[in-house]
């Protein structure tokens, strides 16, 4: 597998021609791997626009924000763990689909603690600057605690919050693998 410095992470894809642009730009801008999520569709949509993706990108490393055995059955190298605790069922489908790349999102040493039992394959450490789409509700890490949190996750680390590609070199200061951005991709 090569080795992903930036992974993208989708707004609402329910406009299909929309996103599949979308990810077209942010390919040209760097994106290496990107995460499909969006919790405003239902899941036969999320399916739906998740397979023409994979087919439009059949050599993007993708990565699924849903359950294991969707990402399997549409193709994607990868799956995003729930930011609350997975549910039995969303743990038993991961086990079945146990080969998925396994990414999860960590905000604070008490969610770090809380997804030590898992055996994930990075983590997206966040947030690392103030974001627009958080606003003021969550006190940004910085990059000293990010450094801190990183060396205890002992797994490749995405800085993520605020980021835009002229903070890789700061990033990797840090302790960070690279670098996960939503708006640097897809809000220009």
């Amino acid at each position: 597998m090569k080795i992903i410095e930036t992974i993208g992470i989708t707004p609402s894809i329910k406009n299909e021609k929309k996103i599949l642009k979308k990810i077209e730009i942010a390919l040209d801008r760097g994106m290496d791997a990107l995460q499909v999520r969006d919790k405003e569709i239902n899941q036969k949509k999320l399916v739906e626009i998740s397979k023409k993706i994979r087919k439009e990108f059949p050599k993007l490393f993708l990565i699924l924000n849903g359950k294991p055995q969707i990402a399997a059955d549409i193709g994607f190298e990868g799956l995003h763990m729930p930011d609350l605790e997975p549910s039995k069922g969303w743990i038993e489908s991961y086990r079945v689909n146990s080969d998925l790349f396994l990414t999860t999102s960590i905000h604070n040493t008490n969610s770090l603690i809380k997804f030590k039992n898992f055996k994930f394959d990075a983590a997206l450490l966040s947030p690392v600057k103030n974001t627009p789409s958080k606003g003021n509700q969550v006190k940004p890490l910085g990059w000293k605690e990010f450094k801190r949190l990183a060396k205890k996750i002992k797994k490749p680390t995405y800085a993520l919050g605020g980021m835009s590609i002229s903070d890789m070199e700061e990033a990797k200061k840090n302790g960070a693998q690279g670098l996960a951005m939503m708006g640097y991709f897809f809000n220009g």
